[in-house]
């Protein structure tokens, strides 16, 4: 693993000497809304406003930037280019021992890999519903009865569905992804026994070096579930083609693209809970699925995430990829599942209103 990425390592280097790096105006984004901005333009292709963000990030927390780069990795661009996740992680590596100024010319060739990158949120998708549905729970919730041998036999046995699988890794690892164990936590769990799990389902040694990599450097049961499905994918040699997903209308919001407020920057958190109030189709779709006025917030925020923040430029449209990306909007609203697709209209009905309070919210957060 290490001849690998010095191997990336020299040749990111010599490309970076080579290369002038992307030129960053400087804006004066808060931490929250820099990553927020970072890995949606990412997602969307935007490489200009990718490197703004990651500009910004080096000059704040570097060490931040280079987990969340990781994690982007994984989530929004899976293993389908091992080669690309080999040359991110050499990138940190590298840039660890640089400053800023020498850091930004290799950090700048990456940013416009990640943005140009075709795109599966594959993995993030199947972590999401062995959480949250209800049919890939309920067999999980028996696992930390069993003794471990057999939980393990169960989670490889090729009827289990890949949000099983993962799931099922997750609580026989013990590894945690922000701070979070995963479902159904077997008492046994050790790290160990995962990558014992893992070697089992996934033959290709380069896929379990680079997962192995990945969740060193912070993207946990993420990197694993990525490299599950490159394995899948590739063991049934499906074709990979990829489009563009349908990006709802945007606008400027301050400095700021609008998609860039989500759930996890202030105002558009702010956006989001007067919506429940004041954008009348959107309440009313709440009204009538009996939705807690208390949990109104987070429901819609997942409903927008999967409607905006999630959109990608280059989808990759493999079968299993799009399967699971249906099953996660049927679900977005989750506990409140059958709500979801009542909720995408009303949010699409809605959207002019809400852009609306996104621009009030952004101008009172400043």
């Amino acid at each position: 693993m290490i001849d690998v990425l010095e191997y990336h390592r020299q040749a990111l280097i010599l490309a970076s000497n080579c290369n002038e790096p992307l030129r960053a105006p400087h804006l004066p984004l808060n931490r929250y809304l820099a990553v927020s901005l970072l890995q949606k333009a990412i997602r969307r292709g935007e490489t200009e406003w990718a490197a703004i963000a990651a500009h910004r990030l080096l000059d704040i927390d570097p060490a931040y930037l280079w987990r969340r780069l990781i994690i982007t990795l994984f989530e929004d661009i899976g293993l389908h280019s091992p080669a690309l996740a080999w040359r991110v992680l050499a990138a940190r590596r590298h840039c660890q021992r640089l400053v800023a100024t020498d850091a930004w010319r290799t950090l700048s060739l990456i940013i416009v890999e990640l943005a140009e990158s075709e795109k599966s949120q594959a993995a993030n998708n199947a972590v999401f519903l062995g959480l949250v549905h209800s049919e890939e729970t309920r067999s999980l919730k028996r696992l930390p009865d069993w003794p471990l041998e057999e939980a393990m036999r169960w989670a490889a046995e090729h009827e289990r569905s890949l949000p099983q699988q993962v799931s099922a890794l997750w609580a026989i690892s013990g590894l945690k992804l922000g701070g979070v164990s995963g479902p159904s936590m077997h008492p046994e769990a050790s790290a160990a026994s995962g990558w014992r799990l893992f070697g089992e389902l996934v033959p290709e040694s380069e896929l379990r070096e680079v997962a192995y990599l990945g969740a060193q450097a912070g993207a946990s049961i993420l990197a694993i579930s990525a490299g599950l499905i490159a394995s899948q994918a590739r063991s049934n040699a499906t074709g990979c083609v990829s489009t563009p997903d349908y990006m709802p209308p945007s606008s400027s919001v301050g400095e700021v693209p609008s998609w860039a407020l989500d759930m996890y920057t202030r105002a558009g958190r702010n956006a989001l809970e007067q919506a429940t109030r004041s954008c009348a189709t959107i309440r009313a779709a709440f009204d009538r699925h009996v939705v807690p006025r208390s949990n109104r917030t987070a429901v819609l925020g997942s409903v927008h995430f999967e409607m905006e923040s999630a959109c990608l430029k280059a989808r990759i449209q493999r079968p299993v990829e799009l399967a699971l990306l249906d099953r996660v909007r049927r679900a977005a609203a989750a506990p409140w599942a059958h709500a979801s697709l009542d909720l995408f209209e009303a949010l699409r009905s809605d959207w002019d209103g809400f852009q609306d309070l996104r621009v009030s919210s952004h101008r009172n957060c400043n």
